[in-house]
């Protein structure tokens, strides 16, 4: 079949797409990881070698995955589908307690890790759980702990799991939501068509492979027979260094989380390089509510490229999409569009009958790319995939979110019906980040809750103890329960927390916390750059003091924070520094060298340092 044919003609195997896509333009490049390439005809052979050695695990089991981004991660997600398992990527940054639940959830046997760069203490977690270890070299080639005989093929359905994918669970757990190669394949049939996927185009892969939106850049791009282009982990995160390499790349397509878009915009508008991304035709928002100003501004920076909001859940893929047109620039809220091909958006009551026009009802999705549901959790699969009325033996996704939608038949989002918050784009439940406080023997009741919107969200926990203890001590308690995304930015210790009428936490009522810092006394001197960065500190993270010794994360801060530093550093200081020199000198004294020795080094050029150029 021609390679233009290929769109409408789901469901399909992902690798038996890929495999056709290799037999068809063998020489085509599939994967570009930086300067590094990986033919259709390699990353064919390569997968099928994987496949070859992990079919000696438990045949059907989840295989999880814990490599750095690149081709051979590329492959080797191929390679478990083709060997008849489903993947599963917690990542690298994985909490090591939570590790450990996935590979017990998840019926785990095997286990794919890089030759070098795992972390120790997810290795630890790997040895004491007796997994099955497999190490892949840098250009994907699988060896295993120990020589096993081959293993015949088989068949793999079409209705079998292609990954297991976790999200942030309110009873405490993580919920692990099981995607089909039939789910999926057809959500990328639609992608197909309307993510202008075609072999010359390069499809960039900005989202972590921890979260599905990874999995519709990947797959979309390789079983369409366009080209997937992927970077680290640290270029991802670093608007000026994503800017750069993504042209340089030529990218065509790309999609971003609101809150990490907006720094993206302000480098192109502040920057030195000007970078106007000229090859970009389609930039997808997802992940969070889109502000009209912040697409105002896309359209201003990037008047070439066709801005879409588009709205959907881990549950289901990727469900509406709308593409921002000048006429909604001036409105309070920008539309979540019309629901793609084999999706309905249905806007229900508390009884599961229709609300009318203009009036809020909660979202459910009915979709050809549901899920199957949550992985050993009956009760809540059962709760949250319900029978759709009047359709016989179809389901639907209770999202949990509210909709209105217009007598002209516009949708917009109007809030969530629980706590449930996005955290740059990442589903966060409250109950979990309880739930591991819980754990710490000094903490009696805690409550969490989020301040600011968008990129200026901030988780807050406010504790009762039982005998003292430090922000310090719950931090670091914290740190190997749950995603560092999770950990709350600001902790207050009280006597009692609010309670409503029916002796319910009132988290309305909870007072907002003031930040905190270091003695007066420390605090630098206005002259140099410890006082420079200090004003910039107290600014930036809305503290009153910053000393010299203060921590950056320890104060509130966060990634997006630490994005905006490295725009003012370079504005205000004429220094450009990665974002991650903030990671590795996280206090003021720290930062302030780090900021010193690019000045010196840099003296007699008389512009600003990147080191991301060294």
């Amino acid at each position: 079949m021609p390679l233009e044919d290929l769109a409408g003609t789901a469901p399909f195997l992902l690798h038996e797409r890929m495999h056709h896509r290799a037999r068809s333009s063998p020489h085509r490049t599939a994967v570009r990881f930086d300067e590094q390439r990986l033919t259709f005809h390699a990353l064919s052979e390569i997968s099928t070698a994987a496949a070859a050695v992990l079919r000696t695990a438990r045949r059907g089991a989840t295989v999880t995955v814990l490599m750095e981004d690149g081709l051979a991660l590329v492959s080797t997600l191929f390679g478990v589908l083709e060997s008849g398992s489903a993947f599963c990527c917690p990542g690298l940054d994985c909490p090591p307690e939570r590790l450990r639940h996935v590979l017990r959830e998840t019926g785990c046997t095997a286990v794919v890790v890089d030759e070098s760069g795992t972390p120790s203490p997810l290795l630890d977690v790997l040895s004491e759980e007796g997994v099955q270890l497999f190490r892949c070299s840098s250009d994907g080639r699988l060896t295993p702990a120990q020589d096993r005989a081959p293993v015949a093929e088989a068949q793999v359905p079409l209705a079998a799991p292609a990954y297991v994918t976790y999200t942030s669970g309110s009873t405490g757990r993580p919920k692990g939501v099981v995607q089909t190669h039939e789910s999926l394949s057809r959500l990328l049939d639609w992608q197909s068509l309307n993510y202008d996927l075609r072999p010359d185009r390069i499809i960039a892969q900005w989202a972590t492979v921890t979260y599905d939106n990874a999995y519709c850049e990947i797959f979309g791009a390789i079983c369409y027979g366009a080209t997937v282009w992927c970077t680290s982990r640290q270029v991802r995160h670093d608007p000026h260094a994503l800017l750069r390499a993504m042209e340089t790349a030529g990218v065509h397509v790309v999609q971003f989380v609101p809150s990490f878009l907006r720094q993206l915009l302000a480098e192109i508008e502040t920057g030195p390089a000007r970078t106007r991304l000229a090859t970009l035709t389609h930039l997808y928002s997802t992940g969070e509510p889109l502000p009209p100003r912040l697409a105002a501004d896309c359209a201003r920076l990037l008047p070439h490229v066709k801005l879409i909001n588009g709205y959907g859940a881990t549950e289901t893929l990727l469900a509406t999409y709308h593409e921002v047109r000048d006429a909604d620039l001036g409105r309070l809220a920008i539309p979540l569009g019309q629901p793609i091909d084999g999706c309905e958006v249905l806007l229900l009551d508390e009884s599961l009958r229709p609300v009318p026009p203009g009036a809020v009802g909660e979202i459910f999705l009915a979709a050809t790319s549901i899920a199957v549901g949550y992985l050993g959790r009956p009760a809540l699969t059962a709760a949250a995939f319900v029978p759709q009325p009047g359709v016989a033996g179809a389901r639907m996704y209770r999202t949990g979110d509210l909709g209105r939608r217009t007598a002209d038949g516009e949708l917009f989002f109007a809030g969530r019906e629980d706590n449930q918050l996005k955290v740059r784009g990442m589903r966060v439940e409250p109950g979990e980040i309880e739930a591991a406080l819980d754990t710490h023997p000094a903490v009696r009741h805690c409550a969490v809750r989020a301040r600011g919107d968008g990129d200026e969200l901030r988780l807050e926990a406010h504790v009762v103890l039982s005998e003292d203890v430090t922000e310090g001590d719950l931090r670091s308690h914290l740190t190997p329960l749950i995603p560092a995304h999770m950990v709350p930015a600001r902790f207050r210790f009280a006597e009692s927390l609010p309670r409503t009428r029916n002796g319910k936490t009132d988290r309305a009522a909870l007072p907002e916390i003031a930040a905190t810092a270091g003695a007066p006394a420390a605090r630098p001197s206005a002259g140099g750059i410890e006082g420079s960065l200090a004003a910039l500190w107290e600014q930036l993270l809305d503290v009153p003091v910053v000393t010299a010794d203060d921590d950056f994360f320890e104060l509130g801060g966060q990634s997006v924070d630490a994005m905006r530093l490295s725009n003012v550093v370079q504005t205000q200081l004429g220094v450009r520094l990665p974002v991650a020199a903030i990671f590795d000198a996280p206090t003021l004294t720290e930062y302030a060298e780090v900021v010193r020795t690019a000045q010196s080094t840099d003296a007699d050029l008389g512009h600003p340092v990147d080191k991301t150029e060294q």
